[in-house]
């Protein structure tokens, strides 16, 4: 007489295809996790530049960089000049949330004369834009220390 088998999967091959998709399902989740904090960096970077640009725009207009801290209602001496920062940007960029920095703001100092500054994020990997950032520290006006080295993740920069 012939043993009927019922068809379907036996327990080994269960447990066999569930730690599969297990494996499988924590590869995907680290590589989302590496690939989030690199898309935050690359915000970050394109904020400093934003942020760059307004401040060299000011400049341009103004012979000064703003005093610390960012405001864009900060306005080009004499007052009642009219040319504000808001001209060149309408909100300071904050970092975003998670790692690093998140909700807080860049860091940002200049000299005692406002013709050199540093702005400053730190990243949450060391990746490319590190290796053409400032690195030496940064002393501000009011003699604090911004540190830019690669050795803390920090991206720093300056006037162009």
């Amino acid at each position: 007489m012939k043993k009927s088998s019922a068809p379907g999967f036996t327990l080994i091959e269960l447990m066999v295809s569930i730690a599969i998709i297990g494996v499988l399902s924590a590869i995907v989740t680290a590589n989302f996790g590496t690939a989030r904090a690199k898309s935050r960096d690359a915000k970050r970077v394109s904020d400093l530049a934003q942020l760059q640009l307004s401040l060299e725009f000011f400049f341009d207009r103004c012979n000064q960089y703003p005093p610390a801290p960012l405001d864009v209602t900060y306005e080009c001496p004499p007052t009642g000049s009219g040319i504000k920062l808001s001209n060149y940007i309408s909100a300071i960029p904050k970092p975003p949330a998670g790692g690093p920095g998140a909700g807080g703001a860049y860091s940002y100092g200049t000299n005692g004369s406002f013709t050199d500054y540093v702005i400053r994020a730190q990243l949450e990997s060391s990746s490319s834009p590190l290796s053409d950032d400032i690195d030496p520290d940064f002393t501000d006006a009011s003699n604090t220390a911004i540190p830019c080295g690669d050795a803390g993740l920090n991206y720093c920069v300056g006037p162009k």
